[in-house]
């Protein structure tokens, strides 16, 4: 009988699909950029964010000093536009997935007028769905405003697929983080 079996071991260099701990969290190596490799979490936090402030107030939090961040993980982060979380863009969720013409009529655009490109994990929808503590299935924030309202911000509903909500409710976060990868 064929198995798939998932081992630990120590690396000099992350691969696309490795998992590591992040305090109580797990977080996926999702994609090489550059020197750097991207980081997503497994779960949305235990708390819920509004969208407003969302990098700041998630920052602020993941550097408190109470964090369950660990200080040698925190030492290893690279700066992306001024802060060392975020959570994802549209396009790396869904961009060349079923959910590519609603996020392109729905959605302005993650980066310099285009949406990024996919990560491979996240054209299976399962890996798109995560919990936090205590629910079943979250709801998640993504970066983008909508084209419709500036006052609404594109998530990742419970069954995986693309919508939108105003910022000032409640949802999951799912930080993204970059690691050195020489």
């Amino acid at each position: 009988m064929k198995v798939k079996r998932i081992i630990e071991t120590e690396v000099t260099k992350f691969e696309v699909g490795d998992q590591i701990k992040v305090g109580k969290y797990t977080a996926t190596a999702m994609k090489q950029d550059g020197d750097n490799m991207i980081f997503c979490f497994d779960q949305y936090l235990d708390k819920p964010y509004t969208h407003e402030n969302l990098l700041e107030k998630l920052n602020d939090d993941l550097l408190n000093p109470d964090s369950l961040i660990p200080i040698s993980l925190l030492s290893q982060l690279e700066h992306v536009d001024g802060y060392l979380f975020r959570v994802p863009y549209a396009g790396e969720m869904f961009n060349e997935t079923e959910e590519l013409q609603y996020i392109l009529g729905h959605y302005k655009a993650d980066k310099d007028g285009e949406f990024l490109e996919v990560w491979p994990a996240m054209k299976d929808g399962k890996n798109r769905i995560a919990i936090r503590k205590g629910d079943p299935y979250e709801w998640g924030w993504l970066m983008n405003e909508t084209i419709m309202s500036a006052a609404c911000f594109a998530f990742v509903g419970t069954d995986g697929v693309a919508n939108c909500d105003i910022a000032s409710d409640s949802l999951g976060v799912r930080p993204v983080f970059q690691i050195a990868n020489k």
